[in-house]
């Protein structure tokens, strides 16, 4: 009979139940297999107190046993699970120990600060202070989406927290790499999981061990598997290891922020050779997941040391999520990927049969959906900020310009949301990147956008816009466009010059604008009519315009950052050579400015 084969789950981040990670495991083996699984949680906690569950005992599935699993080949599956959230879960409620997100976040840019100073390419002062306030922002703006989650989720539509996520993920990564007492009681806790694994063997047979790490839970298991194939002697549960899965994995990035988790241990010299196994290791990631990436430098590291001798890995990627950021969770559900990893490994009786497995493959309305839902989301927040400044204005203006119909609302607010989201292109890119090409990108947005503005916009409201800069001796539609691409420009130049001035100078810029159009028109055209409606809708126009902005530069990080994994290829530059001056501050002289921490060393 052939040996059991116990698959061990790892779970990630966040305030797991216990066994519901091994329970997802065996809900998708038992799809696999087109068996019902459907294992109550209490059923994995055999020979343990209710209350016990910061090393709990694997749970093996026989054939004898009530939820049998049973694959076709004929021999038993078994799940168990490392259940770690307890460690951090007692740090949360301390709430003394960890620290804020926000400041936290700061000192993982020190470090990579640092990481520069060594190659003598310090970061200039200026873009650790962008760095800095634009992570500020991102965490600011993820709040703001989790109040919109809640508005959606109240409608039924979708219910997702994208805040508890980066929270939860800050807060474990944090126990992880800084906390090594916590991370030696996590990985002690780990070695006991298999040892007691290894019990479950059949006729004699030690078991065949398969591990399944997501999230925060893949380097965990990372780190054991390294560890034990460093020193075999003290792990005797790495030899019956067939297999590893993970899945959302972190790993690429705390290999180049915290290289000293692992990159100080090499392979056990003194194991025979032909004692060696090979342990095939597949990582699936979605291009969708904000915190998994390609393990290019990792890969590179273990063919270096030799561990890539025993770790044989194959990575598979794809964009299969439709919502930004949901991808991190929705593995569970993917039966396509488990399917891959049972077929190449666990339960493939041929060769033949495992390299025929088909890997998942990215689901093209994903993609699009993926691209064109944040960026309209984006484009109706600017429409319904200008929406919201247009009525009370017209309301105003209703002698100068004739009464509204739909149609002719819907023109004007378009044409006018699209002239603001243009500024806003052009102001935010030049903060977000030192990229000429994205400087010229933001230049066509705006171009594009007083495109939209001259041919969408009525013209009876193109001339009571414009109506101001008639006596300067320039034409409506040619002075409104002018003045937003001084808008444009002055906000871009402030907000690349000085990162640390935030979101509001574009608002700021951009409503002083519009009261220096609009201002006098407003006050000697409104009649019976009160003022107080447009100071209101100036003050909704002001704030939803900030969000917008913070919105945009989400999405553009999202898209540029995230999605195509330029952050990390930044991050691995900086940490291999340091800081390498783009052609832009060359020219301009700023390649020589001093990092933040040079200067103070220099105090």
């Amino acid at each position: 009979m052939a040996a059991a084969k116990i698959l061990v789950a790892v779970h990630g981040i966040g305030d797991q139940i216990g066994y519901e990670t091994a329970q997802a495991v065996a809900r998708q083996v038992g799809r696999y297999y087109d068996v019902a699984t459907d294992i109550p949680l209490g059923r994995f906690y055999t020979g343990v107190g209710a209350n016990d569950t910061a090393v709990p005992m694997p749970f093996l599935v026989t054939k004898t046993d009530n939820a049998v699993l049973l694959d076709k080949t004929g021999f038993d599956v078994g799940f168990a699970e490392v259940y770690w959230a307890s460690i951090p879960r007692l740090i949360v409620k301390d709430g003394h120990i960890l620290e804020e997100s926000k400041k936290w976040a700061k000192t993982v840019a020190a470090r990579l600060a640092q990481r520069a100073e060594r190659h003598r390419r310090p970061i200039p002062m200026r873009e650790q202070v962008r760095l800095t306030t634009v992570l500020d922002e991102m965490i600011e703006t993820v709040a703001v989406m989790e109040r919109l989650n809640f508005v959606l989720a109240k409608a039924g539509v979708f219910q997702f927290n994208l805040n508890k996520l980066l929270t939860d993920f800050l807060g474990d990564v944090q126990i992880v790499v800084d906390f090594q007492a916590y991370r030696d009681q996590i990985l002690k806790s780990f070695s006991t999981v298999m040892d007691e694994a290894l019990k479950l063997g059949t006729d004699g047979q030690l078991p065949e061990l398969y591990l399944i790490g997501h999230s925060e839970g893949s380097v965990i298991t990372f780190l054991a598997v390294l560890k034990a194939l460093a020193d075999p002697a003290r792990y005797p549960w790495i030899k019956s290891v067939r297999g590893m899965m993970t899945i959302g994995s972190p790993i690429e990035v705390h290999h180049l922020l915290w290289p000293g988790l692992w990159q100080e241990l090499r392979p056990d010299a003194t194991a025979a050779p032909a004692a060696a196994r090979t342990i095939p290791w597949h990582n699936y990631y979605d291009y969708g997941d904000p915190i998994a990436y390609q393990l290019t430098a990792t890969k590179q590291w273990l063919d270096t040391t030799g561990f890539a001798r025993t770790l044989e890995l194959d990575e598979s990627e794809y964009s299969r999520s439709y919502l930004p950021g949901k991808a991190h969770v929705d593995y569970w559900d993917d039966n396509d990927v488990f399917k891959h990893f049972v077929d190449r490994v666990v339960c493939s009786p041929t060769p033949e049969r495992a390299q025929s497995a088909p890997k998942p493959a990215s689901k093209w309305l994903a993609v699009i959906v993926s691209y064109a839902i944040p960026k309209l989301l984006v484009l109706a927040l600017m429409c319904l900020a200008t929406y919201v400044l247009y009525r009370p204005v017209a309301a105003a203006l209703i002698s100068t310009v004739p009464a509204p119909d739909a149609k002719y609302v819907f023109f004007d607010v378009a044409g006018i949301g699209l002239l603001l989201l243009g500024v806003t292109a052009a102001a935010r890119l030049p903060r977000l990147t030192n990229k000429w090409r994205w400087w010229f990108v933001a230049a066509v947005c705006l171009a594009l956008s007083m495109a939209a503005y001259a041919g969408l916009v009525n013209d009876a409201s193109r001339q009571a816009i414009g109506a101001a800069l008639s006596d300067w001796g320039m034409s409506p539609t040619g002075g409104v466009l002018t003045l937003a691409g001084l808008v444009a420009l002055i906000a871009g130049a402030l907000s690349s010059w000085f990162p640390s001035w935030g979101t509001r100078i574009l608002p700021i810029t951009g409503l002083l604008a519009i009261v220096g159009l609009m201002g006098r028109l407003i006050w000697t055209s409104h009649q019976e009519h009160e003022l107080w409606p447009v100071l209101l809708g100036g003050a909704a126009f002001f704030y939803l315009w900030r969000i917008t902005a913070l919105l945009f530069d989400l999405v553009f990080i999202w898209h540029r950052y995230v999605r195509h994994a330029a952050a990390l290829a930044s991050i691995a530059e900086v940490c291999e050579v340091g800081y390498k001056s783009t052609k832009l501050e060359t020219w301009t002289g700023m390649a020589g400015a001093k990092s933040a921490t040079a200067t103070a060393g220099a105090k």
